[in-house]
């Protein structure tokens, strides 16, 4: 099944509302697992059948849910006054996305994005130190993938400035040169 949703990427110009509906059938289909366990001594079998989890299904959510809920009791913190604009503030937050360009299909984009993605944050991190990340993979109106994430530097901040009604940092050109 998996297989013939895979194969809708691979057309040079892939039909994004077949993909769409295809992604749906997949995410809305319930699919069940089962587990058996055995006892090596008596050969006694136990079987266990769970949901399966699925981007987009209930199951799926409750996990990230529950993987998440952390961060809901974190205490509030100031990385740096937004109303001050007056002085040069650091930051070891960052909001960041990286993009795809276009010059690879569909298919090859989606299966290069990972490598892609860890690259670029094995050489930030090789520069900057440590990141703690909160990724998201999404779909742009194309169907290529993009990525947005916030990025905790754990030993470097970064110098920000205000400019056109956004907070920026001057290392912007560095940062996205580990995005090729």
């Amino acid at each position: 099944m998996l297989g013939r949703y895979r194969a809708l990427l691979s057309f040079s110009e892939p039909d994004l509302d077949r993909i769409i509906e295809a992604f749906i059938e997949w995410a809305t289909f319930t699919e069940y697992l089962i587990f058996r366990k055995e006892n090596i001594h008596t050969y006694e079998k136990e079987y266990k059948t769970v949901k399966a989890s699925k981007r987009g299904n209930d199951v799926y959510a409750w996990k990230l849910g529950k993987r998440l809920k952390h961060l809901y009791n974190l205490p509030e913190f100031e990385f740096f006054n937004p109303k001050d604009r007056n002085k040069v503030q650091k930051t070891k937050a960052l909001f960041m996305t990286f993009t795809l360009g276009r010059e690879m299909s569909l298919d090859q984009a989606w299966g290069e994005v990972r490598k892609l993605f860890n690259r670029a944050r094995s050489g930030i991190e090789k520069r900057h130190g440590k990141i703690d990340l909160v990724r998201v993979w999404e779909s742009q109106r194309d169907g290529y993938p993009h990525i947005s994430c916030i990025a905790l530097f754990r030993e470097n901040g970064f110098e920000t400035f205000f400019y056109n009604g956004k907070w920026r940092i001057k290392e912007k050109a560095l940062l996205t040169s580990y995005w090729k």
